[in-house]
């Protein structure tokens, strides 16, 4: 046998950890869409579309704030802090939305994005 080609499982493994490696957590893909599905509820044209966007956002809001934050105790606290105030935060959003005032709505989604930018900040993690 050739001495090359018993390295070869090694260069396969070394392969497959190098993907693993950069694969993304769970938290950044869905803080991806998150981020994706709050572009979608500012720019909904009317109320109803609003109200889908809002729920798509609150499940993954709610799926992200179950996830464990890779980082110190001090960090997984600020996550979770920052998870609850988002999620307190949708009461005002909701008044909107039973008021059926969309601009009220999606101004007090506004305020929730700049809570979330807080938190990305003391985090340092970009929004």
């Amino acid at each position: 046998m050739r001495p090359y080609l018993k390295q070869i499982p090694l260069v396969f493994a070394l392969f497959f950890m190098a993907l693993q490696a950069h694969a993304e957590s769970p938290i950044r893909k869905g803080m991806k869409e998150i981020k994706i599905v709050s572009e979608d509820v500012l720019s909904s044209p009317n109320l109803e579309s609003f109200q889908h966007n809002v729920l798509l956002f609150e499940r993954l809001l709610d799926s992200a704030s179950h996830e464990a934050y890779d980082g110190t105790p001090a960090e997984q606290y600020i996550y979770l802090d920052g998870m609850d105030e988002l999620k307190q935060g949708m009461t005002e959003v909701h008044e909107a939305v039973a008021a059926k005032d969309v601009l009220a709505a999606k101004q007090a989604f506004k305020q929730l994005l700049n809570a979330r930018h807080r938190y990305h900040h003391a985090l340092g993690v970009s929004d």
